[in-house]
């Protein structure tokens, strides 16, 4: 007999296959003209997610991540050095740090977009702006200027080509109480992903040398993060044990997202207004049906209406009842 946790992570889980789908379209498929361009802002990656980066069913974080990338009351996660007290709550997984916002290792937020009833996962709507491809030196600090006037953080996911020339933005991230992840260091998909299956000795030395920057970089001002977001999102690719494998060595997890601007969908869905990616933002955070929202955004030279659009979607969470958190 099925017990009724099994039965509401299973309905949680076709609910939110439903409204992915339903609202975004079809998962892409390999094929001849699925793989993305490599032309992109920084000519070394695409702007744009095979298929567009809409949101879709979140996938279970790999059974077989060991202990120290999951923690407990046991293994406390980390915290930035700008708010070294915190309180624990949310099952002892989660913490909450002296400027109110919340801190959650990245396996627990990915748990909580498969699984929202289980016992790590927030009951107060929690929403988590991450803010990918950065850092950039033509709107990193914008959106420092916008998180600070809101009292609010976000999780940059950057990519250790950007991240390795640009030190001083760095620790303007860490110093404004945001957290950094992270996102490759090529961000190539021909590399990290040949015929569209993930290579996880490369995704392996790519983490490894974007640790080794941002700790270059940052030193005793870094503490570790567990967070990793795939280039193009874990969804998008084929064989991603091994991947995931290779992350769960280096004590780090992946997380995907619910929630969207639609800033690198392809141009045919891309909203061309502040209004409309206002509108989408909201529209695919109401259609994740969780309280644990974690909305995907860029940096970057050409993400203007990005930047337009995030005091509005700030206000709208802020609004609502949501308390921003970061993922560690």
């Amino acid at each position: 007999m099925v017990s009724r946790l099994g039965r509401r992570v299973v309905t949680a889980i076709v609910a939110v296959m439903v409204i992915g789908l339903g609202a975004c379209g079809t998962i892409p498929t390999s094929g001849p003209g699925s793989r993305p361009s490599q032309a992109s802002d920084s000519g070394r990656h695409t702007g744009e997610r095979p298929g567009g980066e809409r949101p879709r069913p979140p996938a279970r974080p790999p059974s077989s991540t060991p202990p120290s990338s999951t923690p407990s009351s046991s293994q406390p996660p980390t915290t930035p050095s700008t708010s070294p007290s915190s309180q624990r709550s949310e099952g002892e997984v989660a913490s909450r740090r002296d400027d109110g916002l919340v801190v959650t290792p990245a396996a627990v937020v990915q748990r909580c977009l498969v699984d929202p009833q289980h016992r790590d996962c927030p009951r107060t709507p929690t929403v988590y702006l991450t803010i990918d491809d950065g850092p950039s030196s033509a709107s990193t600090a914008d959106y420092l200027s916008m998180l600070t006037a809101h009292q609010v953080a976000a999780t940059f996911f950057v990519t250790g080509h950007q991240a390795a020339g640009q030190p001083h933005l760095l620790r303007q991230i860490i110093d404004q109480g945001s957290t950094i992840g992270v996102h490759s260091w090529s961000h190539d998909y021909d590399l990290l992903y040949p015929d569209r299956v993930a290579d996880p000795a490369q995704i392996g030395s790519e983490v490894d040398r974007t640790l080794a920057a941002l700790r270059d970089a940052l030193g005793p001002a870094f503490t570790t993060t567990t967070a990793f977001r795939y280039p193009g999102g874990h969804m998008s690719w084929q064989g991603m044990g091994p991947a995931d494998h290779a992350l769960a060595k280096r004590g780090m997890s992946w997380v995907d997202w619910n929630a969207l601007y639609g800033d690198a969908e392809p141009q045919e869905r891309r909203p061309t207004t502040r209004k409309a990616m206002v509108k989408m933002a909201i529209t695919t955070a109401k259609a994740a049906d969780n309280p644990t929202v974690v909305v995907l955004l860029h940096d970057g030279p050409t993400r203007g209406l990005s930047r337009a659009a995030t005091p509005r979607v700030i206000d709208w969470f802020l609004e609502h009842g949501y308390r921003f958190g970061v993922i560690d």
